[in-house]
């Protein structure tokens, strides 16, 4: 009986977005509780929102259902996303969700790669033109978040379209301010302990002294994972993680006691440089999936650099090192920090209804938004968090009553406790 119920909920909701205008297709899912229906949706959107007549593309959604009563989570990725998952807001909440891949990543990418409509503005308004379509469906209070560069997303949502949704909670989202923000450099110079710096520092020549050592090994290694360098070439790659090898550490909080000592042998040091750094973002393919991401952060986004300082003697092929080598070949412009400069102020003088999550371990974190005390809104930096567990789950429980009641305020709704 239960199964019929279902299955003609799924039938009636499929067929109202059947109806909606900029859906083209629609293929129902595996649904995980307590939702009891979720489907895979094309939804047409021009390349140009100023022009609507323009070329067109088609940009993945998945839609869980649960109620439509309930709250709508929308969660702008910054990237790809192939599956459905429940978000953890959308758990806390007991909410709908709807999942929104970003433009020109995954399968919403535009038949004709023009590159400049690749903007922060055209993106915001693809998801003011799915909420304006699924609002009518979805008639309760809409959250929306992300995380990381989705977090970014949702923020630039709500720069644009301040009252599209009820509240935005990003996590881990960072502004940047410059092509290579300096504070990030800051950040590193000041994280943890000096010892803990110092021994990464060590460690990071001790890599580049050995590389000799280190290269034929991770040739092979490359080899047997089907990784190939044909853009930059693997010595470059290995450079390039070693540098990484800081911000990365600390952007997923890794532990200072599982750096290998000087006595370590070369199969250790390699292991400990692919298990923090890898080289999957230098290999062709991942070069190839993050292009857009990097077109983005050198002309708006901006992003960090490199420090070198230490290194210069034992740096053989990357002697200048620059993120914009990663971006679509001949399309680097000048960063203009005019709107990311732009939107941090906005944000943090006027930005409302919106819960900032970090880590305070986070590299990231050393770009965050601190909103004035006047503002209606929260900002919790979790103690001894990073990148990937600065979440509800890991709060205190004076953390969760925080987020909770602002919540409860700016939904109007009596919220369950976020156990």
């Amino acid at each position: 009986m239960l199964s019929c119920v279902l299955f003609a909920q799924q039938e009636t909701l499929g067929a109202l977005l059947g109806q909606m205008h900029g859906v083209e297709a629609i293929r129902p899912i595996h649904v995980e509780k307590p939702y009891q229906t979720a489907f895979e949706i094309k939804f047409r959107q021009p390349l140009d929102h100023s022009n609507p007549t323009s070329l067109g593309f088609t940009q993945r959604l998945y839609l869980s259902h649960v109620d439509y009563n309930k709250p709508m989570v929308l969660v702008t990725e910054g990237y790809a996303r192939d599956r459905n998952a429940t978000y953890e807001l959308s758990k806390y909440l007991r909410a709908n969700q709807l999942i929104v891949e970003h433009r020109y990543f995954g399968k919403s990418v535009p038949d004709s790669l023009q590159w400049e409509y690749l903007k922060i503005k055209q993106a915001a308004d693809d998801h003011m033109a799915i909420i304006k379509q699924f609002k009518k469906l979805y008639k309760g209070k809409w959250i929306s978040t992300g995380i990381s560069k989705g977090g970014q997303t949702s923020l630039y949502l709500k720069y644009f379209y301040p009252d599209a949704v009820d509240a935005t909670v990003p996590y881990v989202a960072p502004i940047n301010l410059a092509l290579e923000d300096p504070r990030i450099y800051e950040f590193l110079r000041s994280v943890g302990d000096e010892e803990c710096r110092t021994k990464i520092f060590n460690f990071q020549r001790r890599l580049l002294e050995k590389r000799a050592e280190i290269l034929p090994l991770a040739k092979w290694y490359s080899k047997g994972k089907g990784f190939t360098f044909n853009r930059i070439g693997l010595e470059a790659a290995f450079e390039y993680a070693v540098l990484e090898y800081s911000f990365s550490f600390w952007q997923w909080g890794l532990d200072c006691t599982d750096i290998p000592s000087e006595n370590a042998s070369t199969d250790e040091l390699l292991e400990n440089l692919i298990n923090t750094v890898g080289f999957s973002l230098y290999m062709d393919e991942g070069i190839a999936y993050y292009e857009p991401h990097f077109y983005q952060a050198i002309n708006e986004l901006g992003y960090y650099g490199f420090e070198t300082k230490g290194f210069e003697d034992l740096l053989k092929v990357v002697k200048e090192p620059t993120n914009t080598i990663f971006a679509p070949e001949g399309t680097v412009e000048k960063f203009d920090p005019t709107l990311a400069q732009n939107i941090h102020k906005w944000l943090t003088k006027k930005g409302e209804r919106i819960a900032y999550i970090y880590g305070e371990l986070d590299t990231w974190s050393a770009t965050a938004l601190y909103p004035k005390a006047k503002l209606d809104a929260l900002q919790i930096m979790m103690s001894n968090r990073a990148h990937g567990d600065a979440r509800i789950k890991n709060m205190t429980l004076e953390e969760k009553a925080r987020l909770k009641s602002k919540l409860e305020a700016w939904l109007s709704l009596k919220l369950p406790d976020f156990n």
